[in-house]
């Protein structure tokens, strides 16, 4: 993932998507949580569907009720993924593109990170991380 190659990075989230959850352990995810935070410029290249991919794999964290992977996503990790996904879709929000493709990569973004923010609101485990967070969302 710390290849400059936006296909690269694209094809590793791919791959991680596909891995099964119970194969994640504990420093994957913390390497998988970094990463959100390492990315400053979200509209570079392709970052907006590599960071949307893994809101993704993080949902699917969010959900796992079967693995310790799962678990430790939620009690180690839940509130810095859930600090990271708002901070990531103010800026998103914020960004003005013009192009049709940006647009569509913003899109993919916002939608993942939304769709994560829900699912992590409705978990029992996660939920108590919302309440807190971000005056634009209160």
């Amino acid at each position: 993932m710390e290849v400059p190659n936006d296909d690269v990075k694209l094809a590793v989230v791919e791959c991680l998507n596909n891995v099964p959850l119970s194969e994640f352990d504990t420093e994957e995810i913390a390497t998988v949580i970094r990463l959100l935070g390492s990315y400053k410029n979200i509209g570079a290249g392709k970052t907006e569907y590599v960071l949307a991919k893994i809101f993704w794999i993080m949902m699917k964290l969010t959900n796992d009720k079967e693995s310790d992977s799962g678990k430790n996503f939620r009690m180690k990790f839940g509130e810095k993924a859930i600090s990271e996904a708002l901070d990531i879709l103010i800026r998103n929000l914020m960004r003005v593109v013009e192009d049709p493709d940006e647009e569509m990569e913003k899109l993919a973004l916002s939608i993942s990170c939304v769709h994560f923010l829900k699912f992590t609101s409705i978990n029992p485990d996660l939920k108590k991380y919302m309440s807190s967070r971000h005056d634009e969302f209160k």
